[in-house]
């Protein structure tokens, strides 16, 4: 009877520490490899202050994860600074913290995004699936063979730094300076020196870019022209044409510049109405220049060439006429007796 008493007794103290080990070891659940959490100092700034949003990235020592830039999912808000706080290891879990500092320009509503980091689940973590899918505030759960850390999203209530009592208000502006009224001498007298200038150096410039034509006599403009088509070849149509455009040509422009008739603008037959009404040309000399007209335009413009080596005797009839009607100088005039 007393060994089935020591034996019950003995039971009864297994049973007891088993069952005071079982919360200690409840009380002791394994830690994600990898939690963040997120927060701001200010939920309700106005448009005049600066919000500090931290990021705490806080892994076991083990773990060795790529931090994404969570700035980059920051939208509405300008980032003013941003940075990083040294590490700390505490408990070996290794804890980071990253800050931005943030500025609303419009007042309204804003949402500071929730930032996530994706991690291969590591082969110590002795978790188990309940632990492995944590609840939002806890900040991580599993996605097959990945484990994501998350943090929640922050509302942002922004409002005006006027209607939030700001010192911002509004002045008159301040009226204009009086100026006494005095008559601007110093800078009529400027403008003057100014105004003379220009016009002095306009007339120089214009004095040495205006070339003085001496008019000379319409003579020997026609003989400098002459001479260069004297012994011409009139090989074929083309260059009996070229020729008998160009003698037709020196021709009008003697009459024109020696009997002031608008010649080179004129065709043979205009030119013959008007050229009879020239006071300082006689008959016979107008009817000789129209005919010489007439048979070059057959050259010219029907087609009827000439069997002949070159047009001398034409040029030379051209030459005569300017002989007989050139105008003569007082060092050409016969002298009287």
């Amino acid at each position: 009877m007393i060994f089935k008493g020591k034996l019950v007794w003995l039971v009864a103290g297994l049973l007891c520490l088993s069952a005071c080990r079982q919360p200690k070891e409840a009380l002791a659940p394994a830690q994600p490899p990898l939690q963040l959490r997120a927060a701001v100092d200010n939920a309700s700034p106005s448009t005049n202050d600066t919000i500090l949003y931290t990021v705490t990235v806080d892994r076991d020592a083990r773990l060795t994860v790529n931090i994404p830039q969570f700035g980059a999912k920051i939208e509405g808000l300008r980032v003013t600074d941003a940075g990083k706080d040294e590490p700390q290891e505490v408990a070996g879990r290794i804890i980071t913290k990253y800050w931005y500092k943030l500025r609303a320009d419009i007042s309204g509503a804003y949402i500071l995004p929730a930032m996530e980091i994706n991690y291969g689940r590591p082969e110590w973590y002795s978790g188990d699936a309940a632990s492995d899918t944590l609840e939002a505030g806890d900040g991580a759960s599993e996605n097959g063979a990945l484990l994501t850390a998350k943090t929640a999203e922050i509302y942002l209530d922004v409002a005006s730094r006027i209607a939030d009592g700001g010192s911002l208000t509004l002045r008159d502006l301040k009226p204009l300076p009086k100026v006494p009224a005095k008559f601007p001498w110093l800078l009529v007298i400027i403008l003057i020196i100014a105004a003379g200038g220009a016009a002095i150096i306009y007339f120089l410039k214009k004095k040495k870019d205006t070339v003085e034509l001496v008019k000379r006599p319409a003579h020997e403009i026609a003989y400098d022209r002459l001479a260069k088509l004297l012994d011409t070849p009139l090989g074929d149509e083309k260059q009996q044409r070229n020729y008998f455009f160009n003698l037709s040509f020196i021709l009008k422009e003697y009459v024109e510049n020696r009997f002031k008739v608008n010649a080179t603008d004129m065709t043979t037959e205009e030119l013959s109405s008007v050229l009879y009404k020239v006071n300082t040309l006689d008959d016979l000399h107008s009817r000789a220049a129209i005919n010489m007209l007439r048979s070059f335009d057959r050259v010219k413009y029907a087609g009827i060439l000439l069997k002949k080596e070159n047009g001398n005797e034409e040029l030379a009839e051209v030459k005569r006429f300017v002989d007989d009607t050139r105008e003569l100088t007082a060092e050409a005039e016969p002298e009287e007796d």
